[in-house]
């Protein structure tokens, strides 16, 4: 059974959904005991270790952003940037999707990355955390990693990052 709470029209709502070879999702009550419908589209993302997402952004679609695991899916035709080499560690990754998936792409370093948020503005900007090896594009006004001098344990050495994807 998958529990989850949501905000719909500015009221808080809890959703139980069973989980089997379809998710199947109950009316769920707000607390002033209006009856709303369960969500339209509900999809898992991801691959096989742990994969978040943070932030979605729309226009009639959903663009998403989060933090992807070595295997992480990706679409056909997409550019994958990854430093990894194994262990554990995390790239960002960001999704174009209606109600069927039109994009995937996985953009990482060496280090733990995660997009923490994103916004359209004709195409898909995401921001968020990098660590060492996080690609950047020539004529950058920083194209090398800094650090950090007080870094977060199990984290290492952040820098922000930006990224524009056109759509």
């Amino acid at each position: 059974t998958l529990r989850f709470r949501s905000r719909l029209a500015g009221r808080t709502c809890s959703f139980t959904c069973a989980l089997s070879a379809a998710i199947v999702c109950t009316r769920a009550r707000v607390a002033v005991g209006e009856s709303v419908p369960p969500p339209a589209h509900l999809a898992f993302i991801g691959g096989a270790e742990v994969d978040r997402a943070y932030d979605v952004a729309s226009n009639g679609e959903r663009y998403v952003t989060g933090s992807a695991g070595l295997g992480f899916p990706t679409t056909d035709g997409t550019v994958v940037t990854s430093g990894k080499d194994g262990g554990p560690s995390s790239d960002v990754w960001v999704s174009a999707r209606s109600y069927t998936e039109r994009w995937t792409t996985v953009l990482g370093g060496t280090g733990r990355d995660r997009g923490l948020a994103i916004a359209l503005d004709g195409g898909v900007v995401v921001a968020g955390a990098a660590g060492p090896g996080f690609p950047t594009t020539i004529g950058t006004v920083q194209p090398v990693f800094a650090g950090d001098s007080n870094p977060v344990a199990g984290v290492g050495p952040q820098d922000g990052f930006v990224a524009r994807f056109s759509d």
